[in-house]
């Protein structure tokens, strides 16, 4: 039973991140990023009142909260990503907001941000 719930809370599978960050990677990020949008608003745009309050899975968000989730999700990127670039010490302040005083979370994973804000930092040969 437990591995069909996580086929359905994970269907393309569990995150695994990484182990080395390099352009190729941050490029493809960003292409997934800068499609993001235009993708959900035409998973969603047709959909009845009825169907966005329906859940993908038995216990599971609705559409409407997932597709709000995502909203939120990126606005904090953005937020985070701006106190990364304008705070004095800004990678000890977002970890104790996102994973309290103990956080052992590489930095490097804490600053995921929209897709146009990071392509513009990164254009200005900060890589």
């Amino acid at each position: 039973m437990q591995h069909h719930i996580d086929k359905l809370r994970y269907p393309i599978g569990k995150f695994v991140p990484p182990l080395d960050i390099n352009r190729q990677i941050i490029d493809g990020w960003l292409k997934i990023l800068e499609s993001f949008p235009q993708k959900l608003k035409e998973e969603v745009v047709d959909l009845s009142e009825q169907e966005v309050e329906q859940s993908y899975r038995p216990g599971g968000w609705t559409i409407r909260q997932l597709v709000h989730h995502c909203a939120d999700s990126h606005m904090n990127s953005l937020i985070r990503f701006k106190l990364a670039l304008t705070e004095e010490h800004p990678l000890s302040s977002l970890m104790r907001k996102t994973c309290g005083p103990n956080c052992r979370i590489q930095a490097k994973w804490i600053l995921c941000a929209p897709s146009g804000f990071w392509k513009d930092f990164m254009k200005d040969g900060q890589s």
